[in-house]
């Protein structure tokens, strides 16, 4: 499903509007669409219905879903938030309202009424900002939302809960905390990035009649990951074959300590599907993890006096390399400077697709440069912490923009960057990105980042390339998590428990 920017959406709509659909007949038919939702869902007939609209042309849209529950029974009452509409096509639309004798409030006039008529109300409907929004919502609509969102009925927000970023997910303030967002033309990026998805409940795509013209040769901003896309990269077993149809999956991770991010990784590679797991760790944990998953074939290596790899084991590691098909270098395998030279030397010689997560990427850090000398695909999948140290910036600061940091770092260096959290980005070096929607918040705890990388080298290592193995990997562990969460609940989630629910996900992939 692809997603959509602002600028985008205006696009289509002035390509539409060229080919003949005025930005009136729009508008008309965003709010019948939306209303017609409305209706088909519940019983509006002698319900209150407050319509809160803006001074813009979400407020239009607004205007119209009045005028169309009204004409259905329903006792609808327009709230005013902002004064009168700015926009021509909107001021026509409340024109149409007072035509009909739809009453009418004007919150900076009125403000005990307006907010009786919200707080009485069986339904909300949300048309204050729309999708052009930004910053944050005060005065008037600011204290309207907080109205709303103290009250217990259905809300429907027309196009963007008013309050969230459309592009970038952004809430700086208070916003519409909706059952459904009905929105139009197509679905934006900013109703499935966090933290405004936490207030777009289901998500509606209300067809308005746009030539299919309007979308031709159109740019978007990323696609959503969708479970039938994620299943066609599997392909049916074939019965004439054998593990080393399956490839060589290649994980350099864990230290003294660490034991568990090798053996989380470790299994993970193997309830995906590699033909062999090869684990390379310290030799002090390998009785520990050797003696809980017997699958993995082993190689106990040389290490420092505290447990890390040592960088002695480099030659080792690149003869183990040659005879992989994918590796998996970082987990837990501790900072030091021993770890940077053992990585960066896989990372000139490798021929073979790397994923680097955790303390890979940590080493990275310190010479960002090193990408410029890889001769095969890297994906790098960092949380929200580790690309702050990749690009320099603040926590914060990755978080208020996670779509466009991710791919300005993938192009800028030529990497495939999966950047993990609520709604996990994955860019690719030629601009392409994906986002995801499965997972919960149960999967934030330790070790859930180790799986995913180890699912990742195996699809890797049975043949997929970076951009499906990054996206099947993502996804699948998200639904994992889910499936997991389920029947444990999201507090009792663990790595563990979603690597016993591997089995059922690729069934589903199988059927």
């Amino acid at each position: 499903m692809k997603l959509f920017s602002v600028q985008q959406i205006r696009e289509i709509e002035n390509k539409a509007a060229e080919l003949g659909m005025s930005h009136q007949r729009m508008m008309e038919n965003a709010g019948s669409a939306a209303a017609g939702f409305i209706r088909k869902n519940m019983d509006i007939r002698k319900k209150r219905i407050a319509v809160l609209c803006g001074n813009g042309n979400n407020g239009g849209d607004g205007f119209v879903v009045a005028r169309k529950l009204f004409e259905n029974d329903g006792e609808v009452t327009v709230i005013l938030a902002d004064g009168l509409p700015r926009t021509e096509t909107a001021t026509e639309n409340l024109i149409a309202v007072r035509e009909r004798d739809i009453p009418i409030v004007d919150y900076a006039g009125e403000p005990g009424k307006a907010v009786l008529h919200i707080k009485t109300a069986d339904v909300i409907v949300d048309a204050l900002y729309g999708i052009g929004f930004h910053g944050r919502a005060e005065g008037s609509a600011g204290q309207i939302i907080e109205t709303v969102n103290r009250l217990k009925v259905p809300v429907f927000a027309v196009d963007m809960p008013s309050g969230g970023d459309c592009n970038t997910g952004a809430v700086e303030g208070a916003c519409i905390r909706a059952d459904y967002t009905l929105t139009f033309i197509g679905h934006k990026t900013g109703q499935v990035i966090f933290p405004a998805a936490e207030y777009v409940g289901d998500r509606i795509l209300c067809d308005i009649g746009l030539p299919e013209e309007a979308y031709e040769n159109m740019d978007y901003e990323a696609i959503l990951i969708d479970f039938e896309t994620v299943r066609s990269y599997f392909p049916k077993r074939q019965h004439n074959t054998n593990k080393g149809d399956y490839g060589k999956a290649l994980i350099v991770a864990g230290s003294y300590g660490m034991a568990g991010a090798a053996a989380i990784a470790a299994r993970a590679s193997v309830l995906s599907g590699a033909g062999l797991t090869v684990c390379a760790l310290p030799k002090s944990i390998y009785p520990l993890v050797a003696s809980g998953l017997y699958e993995p074939v082993y190689r106990p290596l040389a290490e420092t006096m505290d447990g890390i790899l040592s960088n002695y084991t480099g030659s080792m590691l690149e003869d183990e390399l040659q005879k992989a098909d994918a590796c998996l270098f970082g987990p837990g395998l501790g900072r030091s400077g021993e770890i940077a030279v053992l990585l960066h030397r896989l990372i000139e010689r490798s021929e073979k697709p790397l994923v680097i997560d955790a303390d890979g990427i940590n080493a990275a850090a310190e010479n960002i440069d090193i990408w410029k000398r890889k001769k095969a695909s890297v994906i790098l999948t960092p949380h929200p912490g580790e690309m702050a140290r990749l690009t320099g910036l603040t926590i914060e600061e990755v978080q208020a923009n996670r779509l466009k940091l991710a791919g300005d770092f993938a192009c800028e260096h030529g990497v495939t960057v999966v950047l993990k959290g609520a709604g996990t980005v994955i860019a690719l070096p030629d601009g392409k990105r994906y986002i995801n929607t499965t997972g919960n918040p149960g999967m934030a705890t330790g070790g859930t980042g180790d799986m995913l990388s180890g699912m990742m080298v195996s699809f890797l290592a049975q043949g997929m390339d970076t951009e499906h193995a990054a996206v099947a990997a993502v996804y699948l562990h998200g639904l994992a998590g889910d499936m997991a969460a389920q029947r444990c609940s999201q507090h009792s989630l663990t790595p563990t428990e979603m690597l016993n629910e591997l089995p059922g996900v690729f069934l589903k992939t199988e059927h």
